[in-house]
């Protein structure tokens, strides 16, 4: 991973760092998700919680900032799982 230089101003330096291998695919938050899959945001989010087979959120905020506590998954993940944990169900 290498290091850019975005420098906004002559005397300031922030590093940003680059990805070789380009970008990640995009990451969605359970109320994102719940919207595609056609269910309610605490269903999701309580399944998501409390099944030990659903898929890990691949970024938590919850802990980082105050103003976004968000969890953010891989949508393909969650959409395969919740898929196999309804026909499991029905």
């Amino acid at each position: 991973m290498k290091l850019h230089d975005r420098s906004t101003s002559p005397g300031v330096e922030i590093l940003w760092p680059v990805r070789n291998n380009g970008s990640k695919p995009p990451l969605r938050t359970v109320c994102e998700l719940a919207e595609i899959l056609g269910v309610s945001t605490k269903s999701l989010g309580q399944a998501l919680t409390k099944d030990p087979t659903a898929p890990r959120c691949s970024v938590d905020n919850r802990v980082r900032a105050v103003a976004a506590q968000k969890r953010w998954y891989e949508p393909r993940a969650v959409i395969a799982w919740w898929k196999q944990r309804s026909e499991v169900k029905a």
